[in-house]
């Protein structure tokens, strides 16, 4: 005779593949509650950049205590070190503020503003209240270094890549306002 038991939950997951948004927003007065208009006003860089890594970690410290017999420890502060995003630009008309590579001229270095990442919906999907937002972070935009041509590679763009440094506290799990 055997024995069951209730199978563990096993969720099916969602796919990632056009599942996720990345945006380049200007102002937000409150990160915690960023509003559909402020979101509105950025930059959809979902289909620009070639890949998005926010790359935090948290620290962590002993604190054992004098009856302890093992070590223990303690989290610290989570650090954002984002990669540096990567997208494509025509040499010759980087200074344009319209067309197909505005985006170039939007991203200048030295810009301050909120890269927010909003998963489990398309992109092209517009923003709506309580729709909710994965994070929500304050960066200055590095310099915009041209990436190395390989004559090998087929089919290969001409591209920036400019770093992201975090200018403050990051907004995590946060609800679009109206």
């Amino acid at each position: 005779m055997s024995v069951t038991y209730p199978m563990p939950l096993d969720p099916p997951g969602i796919d990632a593949a056009g599942k996720g948004g990345l945006y380049f927003v200007p102002a937000i007065a409150d990160p915690e509650a960023p509003t559909v208009g402020e979101l509105n006003a950025g930059v959809n860089l979902s289909c620009l950049v070639y890949g998005w890594n926010p790359n935090g970690s948290q620290g962590k410290v002993e604190r054992t205590r004098y009856c302890y017999t093992n070590a223990a420890e303690s989290l610290g502060r989570v650090t954002y070190a984002p990669d540096a995003i990567e997208y494509d630009y025509d040499p010759q008309a980087v200074a344009g503020a319209t067309g197909v590579y505005a985006h170039v001229a939007k991203l200048a270095p030295g810009t301050k503003g909120f890269i927010v990442d909003r998963r489990g919906l398309r992109p092209t999907e517009g923003f709506k209240a309580a729709q909710v937002l994965e994070i929500v972070m304050p960066v200055e935009l590095g310099e915009q270094m041209p990436a190395v041509i390989d004559a090998r590679v087929e089919g290969e763009k001409l591209r920036y890549v400019q770093s992201v440094a975090v200018i403050g506290d990051v907004a995590r799990r946060v609800k679009v306002a109206a």
